[in-house]
């Protein structure tokens, strides 16, 4: 696709979302205050940029996604976070305790590539959704310390993710009633299809895929069904999620992405908000999408995180 087509489409999905303005492109950029939290004994780090306009109680958005200055020009409160491993690790050592459990020795071929590999198939990508387990049990200590926040206004607070914060992005809002609104890229609901299709999972390889089908631990199975997003989807609702994924996508397969926005769908229907949840597919797109999504994705806060007197024309 070309540059000008790509920009032809974001203008045609920019308007099938509803909004109708930039607000705050051309002012003057606000004076922006940036704070800094340590939570969890010194080992969350938590960094916040916080606009001084407008006045009174503010949006958040965690792990904000696009230009920042951009959303400090509309008033939201940008936030991110992390784990200071190395202080993790001081902390265990001081304890005695070993970091980690030491992993399980292969039994043959490994399996999986990257933050997936696995020794073997009955467990691919379990240290990878355990990791995505931590983050999401960071957002509710990162929430309850922007809820302590006078400029923070709690009913407004969103979350993004693109990749592997994007899994967390959306495992978050399924668990914590407290985020508003969310935006998803280049992730999926469906962790079972992930697994067994991902580039970075099994490649439905039929070696690791006995009669074709994905056959996990039975305690990992067990886990990865009370986690998956798919599986509950009633959670969701009727908070806006915006979810946004390539066609070409080796790493979040279209067919994950499908099954998650065909599980989805239903549930905002039954909650009579179906305009609260949009799957857009960027077709001939992989795993990164660009200013396009970027637009879509500011566009989003805009709709359901601003006032209407804040968007130009209504919104």
């Amino acid at each position: 696709m070309t540059a000008g087509l790509r920009r032809l489409r974001a203008l045609l999905l920019v308007g099938a979302l509803g909004c109708a303005g930039l607000p705050g492109d051309g002012a003057a950029p606000p004076a922006v205050e940036d704070r800094e939290h340590w939570l969890r004994n010194d080992t969350l780090h938590v960094r916040m940029r916080i606009p001084d306009s407008p006045p009174g109680r503010k949006p958040v958005i965690l792990s904000p996604l696009g230009d920042p200055e951009a959303l400090l020009r509309r008033g939201f409160v940008l936030v991110e976070f992390e784990i200071d491993w190395e202080r993790v690790r001081e902390a265990l050592e001081q304890e005695g305790r070993p970091e980690r459990p030491a992993p399980e020795e292969p039994t043959g071929e490994s399996v999986g590539a990257w933050l997936l590999a696995s020794p073997r198939p009955g467990i691919v990508g379990r240290g990878y959704f355990a990791l995505i387990a931590g983050n999401v049990g960071i957002v509710s200590d990162v929430l309850d310390l922007l809820e302590s926040l006078p400029e923070v206004d709690p009913s407004r607070i969103a979350i993004a993710g693109s990749s592997t914060q994007g899994f967390v992005a959306l495992e978050a809002l399924a668990r914590e009633p407290r985020l508003a609104a969310g935006v998803v890229r280049v992730a999926c609901g469906d962790y079972h299809r992930f697994l067994r299709s991902s580039s970075l999972g099994l490649k439905d390889d039929p070696r690791w895929l006995p009669a074709g089908e994905l056959r996990l631990d039975p305690d990992y199975e067990a886990e990865l069904r009370e986690r998956e997003p798919i599986r509950h989807p009633e959670r969701l609702p009727p908070r806006p999620l915006l979810l946004v994924v390539g066609s070409e996508d080796r790493a979040i397969p279209i067919a994950c992405a499908r099954s998650t926005g065909a599980s989805f769908r239903p549930a905002y229907e039954a909650a009579g908000v179906p305009d609260r949840f949009q799957m857009i597919v960027f077709d001939g797109a992989g795993h990164h999408l660009g200013e396009v999504a970027d637009a879509l994705t500011l566009h989003w806060w805009e709709r359901w995180l601003l006032p209407a007197d804040r968007i130009e024309g209504g919104g």
